[in-house]
């Protein structure tokens, strides 16, 4: 990603769709953060969310050795 891209989306210009959405209250900085991942990066992150929320699952339940 170039600087300039990372720019415009953590300061989007008004009226864009990303200054909307800026207005709205998202946090931008989370997106620039992510897109300057590589994809195998993405899918560890997510895949370790999964993981955690299955676990959490199971603890809610009971169903957990630890």
């Amino acid at each position: 990603m170039t600087p300039e891209t990372l720019r415009r989306i953590i300061d989007p210009e008004p009226g864009t769709a990303l200054w909307r959405a800026k207005e709205y209250g998202i946090d931008l900085t989370l997106l620039a953060e992510n897109l300057q991942q590589s994809t195998t990066e993405r899918v560890r992150r997510v895949t370790r969310s999964l993981q955690m929320a299955e676990w959490a699952k199971e603890v809610r339940e009971g169903r957990t050795d630890s």
